[in-house]
């Protein structure tokens, strides 16, 4: 509290002292009712040295109006959530050089709602501390969860101490793994980072572990939005009233290989979607339809809550990847015909698409994205950030066609694909049998070319950002 507040406040206090023993009853009666209210508030202007506390949790859309309004009103940096409102009222709380320790969800760490928060506490205060907890750090719950001590003063050269138990699974690992990163600070876990190299990568993300040369790339590399346009995508705010599995109409009523949204039939129900799905690099998870007949007007009819965006993309080539995903982030290219979702979001570009995808797809992909975001949501802004090497050639793209086109083949080998024809284990050549066998050779044969023509690109993009001392080129295990 400012210091003339504090000094009212001192002289309503002997005011009411004075009126307690007055002779007249009535200030003696209005002194008696103010007095707790004056007690109340001596508390609540109190300042602190130290503050440990679990802050209370509610995001926007559980706030009564009251409370929303005095958040906007008093907080509005940090209004959409209550737990970093009350992280900024305990600062206001405490005294100059103050020591305060929190536990709250880690997601104020990295994601964009939280990006003024951060810039708060790294510009104005010190993150001294910081212990980021495996998902499962509590039993019975899965929960991204992180404990932080923080001081009320900018200490611009300290180096705050960093323990990460990401790779710890469970709720018996953490305290012990958190005790032995103390004692030996080598242990791989440990780690110290001053709050200026934070502001270095976009967003501001509490990447605490990032080294050096992956801090230079977000300085020397251009971000993918800089020659990329990533949308969103359609979101139905119903999918089970306005989503099918493509086998489930009659494909006389899916209109497939369009290439803009004026070739869209208004009388036409069905149209291709990609709706994210399991892990799968290069191409694939096409399995869904959309109802937009007459330009989404059931949609516009009967969802509370839809978003038919970016109409000029629609059907155009494009990057994607799941949104949501339980394990590393994988993208997929779509030469034209199929729609872009919520759940599967798209990265446009003319003529680059397919180097975008072999740079995302490879370990410098996930490397930045665990530094920009390192939860299981992928939005729109998180891609955009990744630091992005150009082309430097036309002829830099020919292997990637045929990655592509092999796994394509791959995907439409399966009967879920649109563009089935027929199992390869029927030829009339061969025996089931013998085909069998053939089909395992070639199999074999085709993913050792597809690992070959990844590892050729990942050593370029790695090299190239001068990560070689903390990537490797392999394939991710998933892949093959």
């Amino acid at each position: 509290m400012h210091d003339r507040l504090r000094d009212a406040l001192s002289r309503l206090e002997n005011l009411v002292a004075k009126a307690l023993t007055a002779s007249d009853m009535e200030s003696r009666r209005w002194a008696e009712t103010l007095l707790p209210l004056v007690t109340q508030a001596k508390l609540i202007a109190r300042q602190y040295g130290y503050v440990v506390t679990n802050p209370p949790y509610m995001g926007g859309k559980g706030l009564n109006p009251a409370l929303k309004t005095f958040l906007k009103d008093n907080y509005a940096d940090v209004k959409s959530d209550l737990f970093s409102a009350f992280v900024v009222r305990n600062f206001e709380m405490s005294e100059d050089n103050a020591q305060l320790g929190f536990m709250s969800p880690f997601v104020w760490m990295f994601i964009s709602s939280y990006e003024k928060l951060r810039d708060y506490l790294i510009d104005e205060k010190t993150i001294t501390s910081l212990i980021q907890l495996e998902y499962s750090g509590f039993d019975g719950a899965t929960v991204p969860i992180c404990t932080y001590t923080l001081a009320n003063s900018h200490l611009q050269n300290l180096k705050g101490s960093f323990i990460r138990l990401s790779d710890f699974r469970g709720a018996d690992n953490q305290a012990p793994k958190t005790l032995e990163a103390i004692r030996n600070k080598d242990c791989g876990w440990y780690y110290t980072a001053p709050a200026s190299d934070f502001k270095k990568i976009p967003g501001s993300p509490i990447a605490y572990w990032a080294s050096s040369n992956t801090i230079k790339a977000f300085e020397n590399f251009d971000p993918v939005c800089k020659n990329y346009t990533v949308s969103p995508g359609i979101r139905t705010g119903k999918d089970e009233w306005f989503l099918r599995f493509w086998f489930e109409v009659s494909t006389d009523n899916i209109q497939f290989n369009l290439s803009s949204a004026s070739q869209m039939d208004i009388n036409n129900k069905w149209f291709p979607l990609h709706k994210g799905g399991d892990y799968r690099k290069w191409h694939g998870n096409c399995e869904h339809i959309i109802d937009l007949k007459n330009e989404g007007e059931s949609i516009k009819d009967k969802s509370p809550d839809f978003r038919l965006r970016d109409k000029k993309f629609y059907f155009k080539q494009y990057v994607s990847w799941s949104r949501i995903s339980s394990s590393d982030i994988a993208f997929r290219y779509y030469p034209k015909g199929v729609l872009f979702s919520d759940a599967g979001p798209g990265v446009f570009s003319e003529d680059e698409s397919l180097w975008l995808m072999a740079a995302l797809n490879s370990p410098i992909g996930n490397h930045f994205l665990r530094l920009i975001n390192p939860t299981l949501n992928y939005q729109k802004k998180d891609i955009e950030l990744v630091p992005y090497v150009q082309r430097p050639s036309d002829e830099a793209c020919s292997k990637l066609e045929e990655l592509f086109k092999l796994s394509k083949f791959d995907w439409d080998a399966s009967e879920t694909s649109w563009d089935f024809l027929g199992s390869p284990l029927i030829n009339n050549e061969y025996k089931v049998e013998n085909a069998y066998e053939k089909l395992t050779v070639e199999y074999k044969s085709t993913t050792q070319k597809i690992k070959s023509i990844e590892e050729e690109y990942n050593s370029f993009f790695i090299t190239a950002l001068g990560l070689q001392e903390e990537l490797c080129a392999s394939p991710h295990p998933l892949d093959h």
